[in-house]
């Protein structure tokens, strides 16, 4: 399937209502889930749509990173909404936003930090640095947010400089960011406050409720030894002889599952068909880990592999929000899909945004300076910069100055040494204060262009760290927060507004042409 070919949607739309899914069910627990993280009206509407047999689903994941991650959650939230909306009109028939909170996952390092530019405009950390989870495999919907997350709070509005809107943002917060929940409960709750009149459905899939729904699917890669496992090996096989390098690389032995003893373990499969979690040292048989699975599925979760095909189990999925390499691994899959016998949604690019504020876009314009120019390594960029201020033909006037005096001093003295030798000497000297006056002059263009050069370094540092912080694209570093700071949870609805999920090329958003009807 190609995202920007219409008819592939209609047909894997086809497919989906030729398939059955556990819709009632799946609508029930999601109900739950929502209502504990103050969902708005228009998410128990779509949910209402869901049990329509001719619904379908875009669903896009990601970790619930703290104080909702970087900016590019946020960005493939709004493209999962405005693709909904856009097939739903398209295709004449419901198409719900699912956004799929990866709370199974186990990478607290990958969670636990947002970053934000601080009162002097330098990238900021803000850490949840708990030894006991650093290193710790566990589920993060069993990591709680703990006492200190006030002191996160507290830090980040003490570095930032106080605005009109910090005392709603703060309160915001504190209702969503709480000591007594889990990391992906939190984040569930702040996705509900920023986009509650868009109906976004919420979804966590470590509820034990969906996993027993998922128990045919987890049995099938039990039971058969990985069908996946060798499906993705041959698709990947496919695509190296087409030279597209592989994202994700599946091993032999590995089951695509985890067992959580309570903390993630790994299940390796023997020859002896006997299956070991890899740092218990415990050994099942299948039908043992069967059994276990049946009585206890909420003790397994699925890897990058089988994790798209648990989600398309229980959700009627026409399209699958996915960021540059989440497209890359998607394409692995394909045969994996037609294996386990689910419709392979369409594979659609999140947004790709930089926003730019004043301060940023008038450094921009000042210096004529592209997005694309700041790739470039900071002091090439620099001196890029550094020549458009100071043109070469500038020191070559000069210098082509001082060589025509030069040269005609030096017919002037000999002239008048031909008349009086006594007037060689005095004409010699007047030479060389009529021909200094251009080194004078080259000197002080010197130390102004370094001047500039100093202030065009201090601007361009300041730039980068707005727009390309840390060396790398905004959207992968900063949080929303400091722009909710500035401009107000509004912004939010603005950033849909001005959204074009359909553009092909990265999007810059200049905030000073938000309005305030937008805001």
């Amino acid at each position: 399937w190609h995202f920007s070919e219409p008819q592939d949607f209609v047909q894997v739309a086809r497919q989906i209502r030729a398939k059955n899914y556990p819709r009632s069910e799946v609508v029930s627990v999601l109900r739950a889930q929502n209502e504990g993280l103050e969902a708005g009206p228009a998410t128990f509407d779509h949910l209402n749509l869901l049990e329509n047999p001719d619904s379908c689903a875009v669903v896009g994941g990601q970790q619930p990173g703290l104080f909702g991650g970087p900016l590019y959650t946020l960005y493939k939230a709004l493209t999962i909404l405005k693709l909904a909306n856009a097939l739903s009109s398209r295709l004449s028939c419901p198409v719900l936003p699912v956004f799929w909170i990866a709370s199974d996952d186990h990478d607290f390092r990958e969670v636990n930090h947002t970053f934000f530019p601080d009162q002097q405009g330098q990238p900021y950390k803000l850490e949840d640095s708990r030894k006991g989870f650093l290193d710790s495999r566990l589920p993060l919907a069993q990591v709680p947010l703990g006492e200190n997350v006030g002191a996160l709070v507290e830090e980040f509005f003490s570095r930032t400089p106080a605005t009109d809107f910090s005392g709603e943002l703060r309160q915001a917060i504190e209702n969503c960011y709480r000591r007594d929940i889990s990391y992906p409960v939190a984040f569930g709750r702040w996705l509900h406050r920023l986009l509650r009149p868009y109906g976004i459905i919420t979804v966590d899939p470590s509820d034990a409720r969906l996993k027993r729904l998922a128990v045919p699917l987890f049995r099938w890669e039990i039971e058969k030894g990985s069908p996946v496992t060798r499906a993705v090996q041959k698709q990947t096989e496919r695509l190296k002889q087409r030279g597209i390098r592989p994202q994700i690389d599946l091993h032999d032995h590995l089951l695509n599952l985890f067992y959580h003893a309570p903390e993630r373990e790994s299940l390796v499969l023997a020859d002896d068909g006997k299956i070991t979690a890899k740092n218990l040292g415990k050994t099942f048989s299948v039908v043992e880990l069967v059994s276990l699975l049946e009585e206890h599925p909420e003790r397994f979760s699925p890897n990058v592999a089988l994790r798209p095909l648990f989600q398309d189990t229980l959700f009627p999925t026409l399209a699958m929000v996915l960021g540059p390499s989440e497209l890359h691994y998607f394409a692995q899959l394909t045969l994996a899909y037609r294996e386990a016998g689910i419709p392979m949604p369409v594979a659609f690019p999140r947004a790709s945004l930089t926003l730019i504020e004043p301060r940023a876009g008038r450094v921009l314009r000042k210096y004529s300076i592209s997005l694309l120019d700041l790739f470039h390594e900071r002091e090439r960029l620099i001196e890029l910069l550094a020549k458009k201020e100071v043109p070469d033909s500038l020191f070559s006037s000069l210098h082509a100055a001082k060589e025509m005096v030069a040269s005609v001093w030096e017919k002037i003295a000999r002239e008048l040494a031909e008349f009086d030798p006594n007037l060689q000497k005095p004409a010699e000297i007047a030479r060389g204060r009529s021909v200094g006056q251009f080194d004078f002059l080259e000197k002080k263009l010197t130390q102004a262009a370094k001047k500039r050069n100093e202030i065009l370094r201090v601007q361009v540092e300041k730039l980068l760290n707005l727009v390309f912080p840390l060396g790398k694209p905004q959207e992968r570093v900063y949080g929303i927060l400091p722009y909710l700071a500035r401009y107000g949870l509004g912004l939010v609805d603005a950033l849909f507004s001005h959204t074009d999920i359909f553009a092909t090329e990265h999007q810059v958003v200049e905030l000073s042409a938000i309005s305030e009807e937008d805001r």
